[in-house]
């Protein structure tokens, strides 16, 4: 029987893969409060109606209009960046009210910008446009929460808030992407070639399923030998999997798959065109 402690732990980790997830909108939305907030400092209610703007922008990739977050959610946040460094409270009310440090601020746009990838790619491309269309005043905030802004730190923030280096490692990410999905379909396409003129061959299954392995390892697809995950089904089964099966995850999966990362190449390679 699960206790109200395994019970509390569960929802915990789910909240905290929530706001891993979508912590591009979390950190987005933490600036913009903090923004909005000014000498007197913002909200936790000011962080979530932050998140569901901005996530309603992308609403047409989401299956709600907005992110459905708590501000028990966001209160753990802002305490883990008090404990970081990265914020400070500056009211002890009962609705408390908080404040990035410079190097919060700093560290906010290095959650937004540092994703190694999106897999989601309404999420990179509103990501483009935040850093695209408010840098100047995201460099601006950081002078603001200074007396001091070093050269260093100049060139620091414009590495950071670089749309260019934004797109290369986006557009490193979907061509090897295209890369691993032009093989599978390579091995996939082998692999039903194989089978086919070994069947023809009128060649034993056991001894189909070894040949496979030596023509077409099954090194993409799975991490299972073909002797192990082909003898757990009929003999039947097996070869249709391998021939038509094979046909149709080429034609219906890894195909549609590849033309929409093709096209988001293109579309990448345009926003570095312009820029």
């Amino acid at each position: 029987m699960t206790n109200i402690f395994d019970y509390t732990v569960i929802t915990s980790m789910a909240r905290h893969s929530l706001l891993d997830r979508y912590e591009t909108f979390v950190s987005c939305a933490v600036l913009g409060a903090h923004v909005n907030g000014r000498a007197r400092g913002f909200r936790q209610n000011d962080v979530r109606f932050m998140i569901e703007v901005f996530t309603n922008w992308v609403e047409s990739a989401e299956e709600n209009p907005s992110l459905p977050v708590q501000n028990t959610q966001i209160s753990r946040y802002l305490d883990n960046l008090i404990d970081e460094g990265f914020a400070r409270a500056v009211s002890e009310k009962s609705f408390p009210r908080y404040r990035l440090t410079r190097t919060g601020v700093i560290e906010m746009m290095s959650r937004i910008v540092h994703r190694p990838y999106f897999n989601q790619r309404e999420h990179f491309y509103f990501v483009f446009y935040f850093i695209d269309t408010y840098k100047p005043q995201l460099i601006r905030l950081v002078k603001r929460e200074g007396s001091r802004f070093p050269f260093s730190l100049q060139v620091e923030l414009d590495s950071l808030l670089d749309v260019n280096m934004l797109l290369d490692r986006q557009l490193e990410y979907a061509q090897r992407a295209i890369h691993k999905l032009n093989r599978r379909i390579e091995e996939a396409q082998k692999t039903a070639r194989t089978v086919r003129r070994l069947v023809t061959a009128g060649t034993e299954y056991s001894e189909l399923l070894e040949e496979l392995e030596r023509e077409a390892p099954m090194d993409l697809t799975t991490s299972r030998r073909y002797t192990e995950l082909y003898a757990r089904v009929t003999e039947r089964q097996g070869i249709w999997e391998m021939t038509i099966g094979n046909d149709r995850r080429v034609s219906l999966v890894w195909m549609p798959a590849r033309r929409q990362l093709e096209q988001h190449i293109l579309e990448l390679e345009h926003l570095k065109n312009e820029h």
